[in-house]
């Protein structure tokens, strides 16, 4: 049993890519939210190990904007187009100063990065996956109907904004619509709610590796030097980390169905062969996330325009 899984595995793992696990940009569990700061609309965490104080900022409190003002259409009908900005009221224009202040009072930098639920971090914008705004009834009851080609369409924000939406009305509910935009609240025109899984008491740090590591020194498959760890012998190194795992699938406490792709999941992201595949060296220092990871028993702060 144990040579038929080598002969699977050892051929897949040597032409395994070595990129490592994906991660968020700002991982949840990163950020010190035992201490977040909440003041005038604003919402403040520090990352974790990161200098100056820097973190990420988000708002409860917003109006909207007309980033484009209503313009009739060329053509016959008295069709308008707005683009409507639901902005933060303390971080836009002569309200800045409060975000301004913000920053000061508490010594902190704001890494200004939109990280909200469902907003990806590779520029694409899917409005099915982000739910945090959505349209009224009441003023979607004032927009075109009846064309696809003028529904309602939502754009990826830019920092600080949370949301964008082109709309198109005629003209009879051009006051109307003006009228909404010009409130201080946003909560006629959109329903916000989104929630932030901050971690909360009960979260640990957990060493996933330790066990497995400190049993392939004693087994042979690797030796101790300072903070390497490194196996002249890669055919060596292969047979008995995989022995070892076979053993005993719970020592590697990684992602895994079992212990073939837990094995896997451990060389793609840790193992670096050398001297033309004959050595082998693990890379630890790229990956602390995955060699020392805090698990997050979820606090979420929960907000809603809408009661």
């Amino acid at each position: 049993m144990l040579v038929k899984i080598l002969r699977t595995l050892l051929p897949l793992a040597i032409l395994l890519s070595t990129a490592g696990f994906a991660q968020e940009k700002y991982p949840w569990f990163r950020l010190d939210s035992a201490n977040k700061i909440e003041e005038n609309g604003m919402l403040f965490a520090k990352i974790r190990d990161y200098p100056d104080g820097k973190g990420l900022m988000w708002y409860t409190e917003f109006r909207p904007y007309f980033s484009a003002e209503p313009r009739k259409l060329a053509g016959d009908a008295d069709l308008y187009k707005a683009i409507i900005t639901i902005k933060p009221k303390a971080n836009y224009n002569r309200e800045r100063q409060a975000y301004l202040d913000f920053l000061n009072k508490h010594k902190v930098q704001d890494m200004k990065v939109n990280q909200l639920p469902g907003l990806s971090a590779d520029g694409i914008f899917d409005t099915q996956k982000y739910q945090v705004c959505q349209l009224t009834e009441s003023f979607r009851s004032l927009l075109f109907k009846g064309d696809a080609a003028f529904e309602p369409k939502q754009t990826m924000p830019a920092y600080p904004d949370l949301c964008n939406f082109t709309v198109y009305f005629f003209g009879d509910k051009l006051d109307e619509v003006k009228n909404l935009v010009a409130k201080a609240s946003a909560s006629d025109i959109v329903k916000i709610r989104y929630s932030l899984p901050f971690c909360g008491e009960g979260s640990y740090v957990d060493r996933p590796l330790d066990s497995y590591l400190q049993k392939l020194v004693e087994v042979g498959a690797l030796s101790k030097q300072g903070d390497d760890y490194v196996q002249d012998n890669a055919a060596r190194f292969f047979f008995r980390s995989v022995q070892v795992l076979m053993a005993d699938p719970n020592i590697l406490r990684l992602d895994g169905a079992n212990a073939e792709a837990k094995w896997v999941k451990f060389f793609d992201t840790f193992v670096r062969l050398e001297n033309d595949g004959k050595s082998v060296r693990l890379d630890l220092v790229s990956h602390p996330d995955a060699l020392e990871r805090e698990v997050c028993v979820s606090s979420p702060f929960e907000y809603s325009n809408q009661q």
